[in-house]
This record gives C-alpha cells, sequence and structure tokens, in this order.
C-alpha cells in the first residue's frame, strides 16, 4: 500500500481562503463566489478518500468558483500568450474531477457516454488497456492501491492548478490595463445585470437563492427584482474597483435577501416573531 496522500491544497484548512485572498488583494475581486473551510469525513481507506477528495474539488471548482474562475481562466487564455498548455492541463483536471464524482455519486446507465467516460478517466491514472475499460466491471475491480494511485494523480493535478491559479493572479496584476479589463469581462459575463440568469445552468441559479431562502416565500417579491438590484450593485463597485472584501458579492446578497424575505415592523427591525418562526439561513 502506498503512502498516505496528503489533502490537495484546495482542501486544506485556510487555503482556499488564501487564494481568494490573493485574487483580491491583486485583482480587486475574488475567483471563488465563497470560500468556507472545508467539510470533509477523512476517510482512513484510499477508496474512501477517493469519494473524499473528488466530492471535496468538484464543490470548489463548480460550486465555490463556479464562473467566476471560469471566467478567469478563459481570459487568461485569450490575454496570455504562453499559458495555453498549462491552463488546458488545468481544464483537463477539472474534467477528471468531474467525470469521476459523476460517476461515484450517480447511477450510470449501460452503454451510456458518462459511464464510458467516467472508465476512461479512471483508467488514465492507471495506464489501463483500452480493452479493459469497461463498465461496470472495471471500476468494480479496483483495489486500495489503485485507489491509491488515482489519488496520487488527481492530488498531484489540483495542487499544480493551485499554484498555477496563484501564478495567473501575478501576471494579470502586473499590467493594471488588464486588471481592469478582467473585471469588465467579469461584469459582462458574470456579474451582468442587463442580462441576468436565473436558469438552473446559469450563475445564479436557484441552487444559491434555495440555500439562502430555504423554500421561505414572500408573494410580494419577486426574487428577480432583489437580484437585479444585487447585480447593478455588483456592477458599480466592480467596474470601479471600490469592492471592499473578498466575501462582498455573497455578504452583500446574502443581505438583500434577507432584507426581502424577513417581515420588518414599525422599529424597522424584523420582528420576533418573524425571526423565531424563520427558516431563512443567515449564517
Amino acid at each position: 500500500m502506498n503512502k498516505k496522500q496528503a489533502l490537495p491544497l484546495f482542501l486544506q484548512g485556510g487555503k482556499l481562503k488564501a487564494l481568494n485572498q490573493m485574487a483580491f488583494g491583486s485583482l480587486g475581486v475574488p475567483l471563488f463566489f465563497v470560500a468556507p473551510e472545508p467539510a470533509r469525513p477523512h476517510a482512513t481507506t484510499a477508496s474512501g478518500r477517493l469519494y473524499e477528495i473528488s466530492t471535496g474539488l468538484y464543490a470548489v471548482y463548480h460550486d465555490y468558483g463556479m464562473r467566476q474562475l471560469e471566467t478567469f481562466l478563459d481570459y487568461c487564455r485569450s490575454r496570455l500568450g504562453d499559458v495555453n498548455v498549462d491552463i488546458q492541463k488545468m481544464l483537463r483536471h477539472i474534467e477528471d474531477v468531474e467525470m469521476i464524482r459523476t460517476g461515484i455519486c450517480h447511477g450510470l446507465l449501460p452503454d451510456s457516454s458518462d459511464a464510458s467516460i467516467f472508465v476512461r478517466r479512471l483508467g488514465r491514472f492507471l495506464n489501463a488497456k483500452r480493452e479493459d475499460l469497461r463498465w461496470p466491471s472495471y471500476p468494480a475491480g479496483l483495489n486500495e492501491d489503485d485507489c491509491e494511485k488515482i489519488l496520487n494523480g488527481m492530488t498531484s493535478a489540483a495542487d499544480y492548478s493551485y499554484q498555477y491559479i496563484e501564478t495567473l493572479i501575478t501576471k494579470i496584476a502586473q499590467n493594471t490595463t488588464l486588471t481592469e479589463d478582467f473585471r469588465r469581462e467579469l461584469v459582462a459575463k458574470v456579474f451582468n445585470s442587463r442580462q441576468p440568469g436565473y436558469s438552473q445552468k446559469s450563475y445564479f441559479d436557484q441552487r444559491i437563492i434555495m440555500a439562502l431562502t430555504k423554500n421561505k416565500r414572500n408573494n410580494t417579491v419577486l426574487i428577480q427584482d432583489v437580484l437585479q438590484t444585487w447585480l447593478e450593485n455588483m456592477e458599480d463597485s466592480l467596474l470601479k474597483g471600490t469592492m471592499t472584501n473578498e466575501c462582498e458579492p455573497y455578504d452583500c446578497l446574502k443581505s438583500a435577501i434577507q432584507e426581502a424575505y424577513l417581515p420588518v415592523n414599525s422599529s424597522g427591525r424584523a420582528s420576533s416573531s418573524s425571526l423565531l418562526g424563520s427558516d431563512l439561513i443567515l449564517n
């Protein structure tokens, strides 16, 4: 059995927050919508850690990075001429994480493209023969040593990605024109009040809204109106470079939803009965 692999940097305490603070300090904007401390089960077996790390990295890239990180990588690839190979390596790693997490966490139909991609991604870490890559026999036959090798490769790629994001931040920050242009790009593609997205596939989709309101509804309030005002505020602070900290996008959205969905009494504060009965998540 190989030596137990350390957690990827993204999943180590304080590391994601530090990267987000670096981005904000250098670019004036965060690259992750939120950067909470990782909450993982700390499995002791390699197969358990494969589940732990693949789902943890997926949360970082997909749930926390979302379109901010994607837009940053696309921007760097279009503006910096010497980064295409390295960014492509990062994107391949992110796709590995996505497809392995899909195979582990979701039911796969026989002969489906997802099943085929899942076994190919696993096999690539193990230099498997093409004729052996069949679902479900191939993943079902993996042992703890196999899982450890996959973990080693995934963790190495994740740490490379973490460190290369630091390099990209530094490259963009060295040029004020690029820094300002990237913020405009972020407004155009992410924080755009003229083309706000509210669908399942868009940046500010139902996952964020449902998590913050937890099904609480106020018939006098349209969530689109709340988001519209919030996006306009984000646009203004991004374009002027006046954002105060890396938590501002999330904190401002949370406050806007809180104000919209909690009834206010004559004193200007939410009523005690509303607070007691509220299932709004404030933290």
